[in-house]
């Protein structure tokens, strides 16, 4: 509930940053705020999700492409209003890219931070042929159980040592 009534406020924040960028675009008849939608779009790379961000980012962009289409360019020609806003298009499409980036990393870290509690208690393990006893009291190889538990997957070789005994016995002499 909390999470859903946070989402309701910062999405009314993003909406009111837009709104009152695009008002001061209509004020400044060069289309010298377009710039400020990116401040919407920093704050959703900040504080919101990555949906957020992305919807922020895209309504950011499309205002600025409707202010372009209906702001009065008094002094400044078309083109460098055009040029403007391309600008801060680019911009705020660079603040997604770097933040989807900040974001990624930030859930690797998380996901590598979590302990793998599989393996993190004492194995009873036979002293002589190394099979496991699961919880259920059953044994099993030490393959199949690290297989079942784990996901890991083995394949079997020689260690030099061992290769150097087998190799020296079977040899003639």
């Amino acid at each position: 509930m909390k999470a859903r009534r946070a989402r309701r406020w910062r999405v009314v924040l993003y909406g009111a940053a837009l709104l009152l960028a695009s008002l001061c675009d209509w004020y400044t008849a060069s289309g010298m705020a377009s710039w400020s939608e990116t401040l919407a779009v920093w704050m959703a790379s900040l504080w919101g999700t990555m949906a957020e961000l992305r919807a922020v980012a895209a309504a950011a962009t499309l205002t600025m492409l409707v202010e372009l289409w209906i702001s009065p360019g008094v002094h400044r020609p078309l083109w460098m209003d055009a040029l403007n806003r391309l600008l801060g298009v680019c911009l705020v499409w660079l603040i997604v890219h770097a933040a989807s980036g900040r974001m990624a990393a930030r859930k690797r870290r998380l996901r590598a931070a979590v302990p793998n509690n599989a393996f993190c208690s004492l194995l009873p393990i036979c002293a002589c042929c190394k099979a496991i006893r699961a919880e259920n009291g059953d044994w099993h190889r030490l393959e199949a159980y690290f297989a079942a538990h784990s996901g890991v997957s083995f394949t079997h070789t020689y260690c030099p040592a061992c290769a150097a005994k087998l190799y020296s016995r079977s040899s003639p002499a």
